[in-house]
């Protein structure tokens, strides 16, 4: 899967993402190649990833679910509204990093997802705060491979 979400405040992050959102929580771009990119600030300690993958067909749609579920902290979603482009939703995650959030998973094209957050995580029982934006855009057709 196309991962643009990286750990929740290292913990809330997977975009991926040739259509509308849908009530499962999902949403569906073109394959492709994509570029990612994310800011995470965990207690005033910033992060940033950018990275460019391959996304086939076969993963050009992602629910919420999968999103919580690829974090590996045992984490479930809740609270999930549609707001016209996309989802706002609640996150609580029980793993290493521990915490709640709130966020935001939007289309802004077939080319182009944002997902927005902030909470609390708990690491090694230490509370803080932290804040993610990450972007992920289409920039062509995947590389052809030869075996």
């Amino acid at each position: 899967m196309f991962k643009l979400l990286v750990p929740l405040g290292l913990a809330v992050s997977s975009i991926s993402a040739a259509a509308n959102a849908d009530a499962s929580g999902a949403i569906s771009v073109n394959p492709g190649l994509w570029n990612w990119s994310h800011r995470t600030v965990l207690v005033s300690f910033p992060i940033e990833e950018e990275n460019t993958e391959c996304l086939p067909a076969e993963q050009s749609s992602i629910s919420l679910n999968d999103l919580a579920e690829d974090l590996g902290q045992n984490c479930s979603i809740t609270d999930v509204t549609e707001n016209g482009s996309g989802y706002d939703f609640k996150l609580a995650c029980n793993g290493i990093y521990a915490g709640t959030a709130s966020g935001n998973f939007t289309k802004i094209s077939d080319n182009q997802v944002r997902l927005t957050g902030a909470g609390e995580v708990s690491v090694l029982g230490e509370v803080g705060s932290f804040t993610i934006e990450a972007n992920a855009n289409r920039v062509g057709e995947c590389p052809v491979t030869t075996q």
